[in-house]
């Protein structure tokens, strides 16, 4: 009787204990619990429309941060071709030009005209050569005769191949004579005579020819 007695006690300890123990911790714990869910209240309430859009829209782009975007492969670039510029070398004057650029002559027109130089009379051009030359381009073999010393002209020419210029001495009857002996170089000779040579006829003023 007496040991149920004192277990039965002993058991109502053990029950206050605990109970107080529970009632402490409860009271302890309950205070902040409390605390927390009333911010949580307040910030719920406080959240407007724009807020939660702003809300939604930060969580969305947490989310695409959080999944990698799969950047699209860019083809390999081809190496460009580099243009290499060589510049041509410049070009060396002719002697043509040289002597074009030292002589600075100037073309005279080979123009048949007749003038008096004192007491003679000169036919210019009078039958003049086929082929013409600027006058950098040539020399002319100038000379004098008349129409008894023409038989050197062709092998003149055959050695000289460029321009000849003959002035032709024919007074009073021989200008007759003189004008055969050049038809006859031209058409009986070589064809040097007319691509070549101009003659020029020239006589006093005291042996005019009558023709």
């Amino acid at each position: 009787m007496y040991n149920n007695r004192k277990s039965f006690i002993i058991k109502l300890l053990v029950v206050a204990c605990i109970i107080y123990l529970c009632i402490h911790v409860l009271t302890n714990n309950a205070a902040p619990v409390i605390r927390e869910l009333q911010e949580s209240g307040r910030n719920l309430a406080a959240l407007d429309g724009g807020n939660l859009e702003q809300a939604a829209l930060t969580q969305e782009n947490e989310m695409k941060e959080a999944v990698p975007i799969a950047e699209p492969t860019k083809a390999p670039e081809k190496p460009s071709e580099k243009v290499v510029t060589t510049e041509e070398p410049k070009k060396e004057p002719t002697v043509l030009e040289k002597v074009k650029e030292l002589s600075q002559c100037l073309d005279k027109p080979m123009v048949p005209k007749t003038q008096q130089r004192g007491d003679y009379w000169v036919l210019y051009n009078y039958i003049t050569a086929e082929k013409t030359f600027k006058c950098h381009e040539s020399i002319t073999y100038t000379t004098h005769a008349d129409y008894s010393f023409m038989d050197n002209l062709v092998p003149l020419l055959e050695r000289w191949k460029g321009p000849v210029s003959i002035a032709m001495h024919a007074p009073g009857t021989d200008f007759s004579n003189t004008l055969e002996s050049i038809a006859h170089l031209r058409d009986c000779t070589t064809s040097l005579v007319k691509e070549y040579v101009t003659f020029h006829i020239y006589f006093s003023t005291k042996h005019v020819p009558k023709e």
